[in-house]
Order: structure tokens, then C-alpha cells, then sequence
């Protein structure tokens, strides 16, 4: 069926993005599934990625398809579900209260949300009747927390009754708090929303991700999801190669045992 998304998502420093750059180098033309790099244009970074794009576009016209302009993606989704924009909107402008060197947070969630519209709406626009891989996605909301980091099962479910769901959704993550922390520490670069946090914060933050997941997988479960845990503490050609085998019987309509 056209339009179906499948997520990673987990907490920061668990290693999704890793797992699924992995995953997507396992990618061939003739797997069941397709990834988010696939079917949405790379972004224009540099002379690299600019090649990249060149390539998807000449690609992409070959085959016949025109990719409309981003912001009219956005503005699409929009349209298409104007409750759920609503209530992100709210839950940004509640939650969100802060400021980061100066910059009001909000403006930020809403840039990252808009961003996630237009990459939902392209995979649901697209052509190809194979699933698609992305990591993270509408399920990786850190604003669903009160500034207190509490988070509620009554607001989960209102949130995932609004959203287009997923097909199927993996979840990495390590047991291992500490594990998650070390990682976050040696990285060279941090992201804005990580600016100011220490070992205790980054250690906090995570353990409130880990308590949104399970909620978010108990939700997800009573409405016949599928979910998948994935140990990122394995190596990651492990764990990459337990989701290209839930991928491939997913794609094929196989019933993969859910862990």
C-alpha cells in the first residue's frame, strides 16, 4: 500500500540513527521495503550533497515523477490533519518555555515538527507501494513532556489518536542508562537542545525518553502496531541485521514475531 512509514526511534545516544545508516546500506532495489533516502530529495549541505540531489532529481525525472516543492508538503499534511497540527501547536507553546543561547525553543520545535510534516506527506505522495523506513518521525516528540519532564498515558493515547499511524515501529535502546550517557558525552558536536546539560541531566533525560517509550509501545500495542525492540548494545552490523529481517518479512506480508 503507498504512503506507509515505518519509524526508529529510541532515545538520544542509543545509536538509532547509526542502526538505521546501517540498515539503509543493506538496501537493494529489489527489497520489500525502501528507505527515507530513497524517496525524499537529500538536503543541500555541500558540493557532496548537492551531487546527491542532482542524482535524485535526474532520477526521479527519468521516471516520470515530479516532487512538489517542500513547503507545500508541509502545508499539505497540514490541511490533511488539522486536529493533531492543533494540537502540537498547544503542546509546543506549553512545554516549550525555555531558551537556548538566546533563542526562543519553540521556534525550533516548530521548525523540526514542519520538517517531519513534509517528509510524512512525501511518503505518503510517493508512488512506490513498498513501506518506508525513516528514523524518528511524529513518535519522537520530546514537547509531549510537561516542563517537569512528566508525561501522562491519557496524553499519549489522545496524541496517538491523532496521527497517521505507522505500519510497523522499532525501538532502540539500551538497558544500561550509564551506557546511553558515556555516548552522549564523548561526542564531539551536541545538538541546541542538549546545550547546558551534565552528566545528571543528560542521565534524567534519558530515563524520561525510556518512560514516554513504554507508554508509547503499551499505546501502540493496544492498537494492533507492531513493535519491535532492538538491543543497540549489540554491534550494530547485529542489530541492523535483525531489522533488515523484520523488514523483509514485513514487506512480504510475513507475520515476524514481535520481542
Amino acid at each position: 500500500m503507498p504512503g506507509e512509514r515505518i519509524e526508529i526511534i529510541g532515545p538520544p545516544g542509543a545509536g538509532k540513527s547509526t542502526i538505521y545508516r546501517e540498515v539503509c546500506k543493506r538496501w537493494a532495489r529489489t527489497s520489500p521495503w525502501v528507505h527515507s533516502g530513497v524517496l525524499l530529495p537529500p538536503a543541500v549541505t555541500g558540493l557532496r550533497s548537492l551531487r546527491r540531489w542532482i542524482g535524485f532529481t535526474l532520477r526521479n525525472w527519468y521516471r516520470g515523477e515530479r516532487s512538489r516543492a517542500n513547503g507545500s508538503l508541509g502545508v499539505e499534511f497540514i490541511s490533511e490533519n488539522q486536529e493533531l497540527v492543533e494540537f502540537l501547536w498547544e503542546a509546543i507553546d506549553r512545554n516549550c518555555v525555555n531558551y537556548i543561547d538566546g533563542l526562543d525553543v519553540r521556534l525550533r520545535a516548530a521548525f523540526v515538527l514542519y520538517k517531519d510534516m513534509e517528509r510524512i506527506q512525501a511518503i505518503r505522495n510517493a508512488n512506490d507501494r513498498r513501506p518506508c523506513l525513516m528514523v524518528e518521525g511524529l513518535l519522537q516528540k520530546s514537547f509531549l513532556r510537561g516542563p517537569d519532564g512528566a508525561i501522562s498515558d491519557k496524553r499519549i493515547d489522545k496524541y496517538l489518536s491523532l496521527i497517521p499511524f505507522p505500519k510497523t515501529v522499532f525501538i532502540a535502546d539500551v538497558a544500561d542508562v550509564d551506557a546511553i550517557v558515556e555516548r552522549i558525552l564523548r561526542r564531539k558536536k551536541r545538538n541546541a537542545s542538549e546545550s547546558g546539560l551534565d552528566e545528571t541531566g543528560f542521565r534524567n533525560r534519558t530515563l524520561q525518553w525510556q518512560k514516554q517509550f513504554q507508554m508509547m509501545e503499551n499505546c501502540l500495542r493496544k492498537r494492533d502496531i507492531p513493535v519491535f525492540r532492538i538491543d543497540a548494545a549489540e554491534p550494530v552490523d547485529v542489530s541492523a541485521g535483525r531489522v533488515v529481517e523484520i523488514l523483509n518479512q514485513t514487506g512480504n506480508h510475513d507475520e515476524p514475531d514481535q520481542q
